[in-house]
């Protein structure tokens, strides 16, 4: 499996693990995100009422990259 254009068997621990705390930032602020009002309750606006948003589902690529990159880590890890 790839990321960034690199098979991710090639990038080196430090930057896999890199990638993985600024994947677990992404996540942490699509968190966040979710709990917005627009994505939890019908509210009103300029005198309208609007319904409330449905937050999109995650990627479900982002999370397969993600899992790839946390067994690479381990992988690498039981060599040191």
């Amino acid at each position: 499996m790839k990321y960034g254009g690199k098979e991710i068997t090639d990038i080196p621990l430090w930057e896999l693990g890199a990638i993985l705390n600024r994947m677990n930032i992404a996540l942490d602020q699509r968190e966040r995100a979710s709990q917005h009002v627009k994505f939890n309750a019908d509210r009103e606006v300029n005198g309208k009422k609007v319904h409330k948003m449905e937050f999109p589902p995650i990627n479900q690529e982002f999370l397969k990259i993600k899992n790839e990159i946390e067994l690479e880590i381990k992988r690498k890890q039981s060599y040191v």
